[in-house]
């Protein structure tokens, strides 16, 4: 494909926020391609659209887009009819993403690779990182939910906990088990965390994510463990990237705040419980993002385990991971 009479371009993008962050470095690449390209998205959710906004390789963003406008390349990187419809009104044939993937590769590499093969451009030189653009505002009101919170900045160290998963969040209208997810890590084990990290160093605090359905188990968290920041349901997806340059570890189930964390330069520990991270884990690799990987396991993950890669990134001098830490952890099966 040549890139020369490439300028105008319409994406139609996912529509949940991993998989928006997974694509989220195409806009980068047709940029370094043709810096002069003039970028449109399709988005299915706002959600998706969160997550593109501030984007400075974006020029528009459109949930329905006018079918006037004109495109040198329309494509289609989307999960929904909807947005599919969308930009096949557009253009009748839309490259198209790949839908056969690897699951031994990242689903985001997969991705990059996909589109510079299309382009003939050599990735060899190119930065692998997640785009989330949060402004000014955002980290102005995560500053003020924080204060609220009496908090020392110079003094205190934030801890973030997301208890909850995406299919944690979708059965809140089931009564049987409807706190318990096999990709969650129990509360209990949270609040058992809790309680040895504060006794290891009294100036920790827990910052609490999540949605509005994954309130009920930040109530049973804060009854157990007092002076608890509960943001849940109250930051957006640029807030929630805004609130990681405050804290000194995020740990977090497989959901989508880990894909978050990656596109900020926080310490992140994440539980892999049933799904290898392979495919949709912590991208890309860093010493700083621990993948504590359980999938296939028949031991379950330990308080005590989380408690060691965590004292690693709170002590008062951080020690170095082992070479065993760096990257992922995983039981023998």
């Amino acid at each position: 494909m040549t890139n020369t009479n490439i300028n105008k371009v319409i994406v139609a993008m996912p529509e949940r926020l991993g998989d928006t962050l997974f694509h989220s470095q195409l806009f980068r690449l047709l940029k370094v391609i043709n810096p002069n390209v003039q970028i449109d998205v399709i988005a299915p959710s706002q959600l998706c659209a969160d997550v593109l906004q501030n984007n400075p390789h974006i020029n528009k963003i459109f949930f329905h887009p006018d079918n006037k406008n004109q495109y040198d390349l329309a494509i289609d990187i989307n999960d929904t009819k909807a947005s599919s419809l969308a930009i096949r009104q557009i253009e009748k044939n839309p490259l198209t993403l790949l839908r056969t993937y690897n699951n031994h590769q990242h689903k985001a590499e997969q991705s990059l690779q996909f589109f510079a093969e299309q382009f003939g451009y050599s990735l060899a030189n190119f930065p692998r990182y997640y785009e989330l653009y949060p402004d000014e505002n955002n980290f102005s009101k995560i500053k003020n939910l924080l204060q609220k919170h009496d908090i020392n900045f110079t003094k205190d160290k934030l801890i973030g906990f997301h208890m909850g998963c995406h299919g944690l969040a979708r059965k809140r209208t089931r009564l049987w088990k409807r706190l318990y997810h096999q990709k969650a890590w129990p509360v209990k084990n949270f609040i058992k965390l809790a309680k040895k990290l504060t006794q290891a160093n009294n100036d920790i605090k827990f910052v609490l994510t999540g949605t509005e359905e994954e309130y009920k188990l930040a109530n049973i968290f804060c009854k157990k463990i007092p002076n608890t920041i509960n943001l849940i349901n109250q930051t957006s997806v640029l807030d929630l990237a805004a609130l990681m340059s405050f804290l000194t570890v995020y740990i977090a189930n497989d959901t989508g705040s880990v894909h978050v964390a990656c596109a900020t330069k926080v310490p992140l520990i994440a539980m892999y419980l049933t799904h290898s991270p392979d495919f949709v884990g912590p991208y890309p690799k860093s010493p700083n993002r621990i993948v504590l990987d359980h999938s296939g396991s028949k031991k379950r993950l330990s308080v005590d385990e989380v408690l060691r890669v965590a004292k690693k990134f709170i002590s008062p001098h951080p020690q170095p991971l082992s070479q065993r830490e760096r990257g992922v952890l995983k039981k023998s099966h």
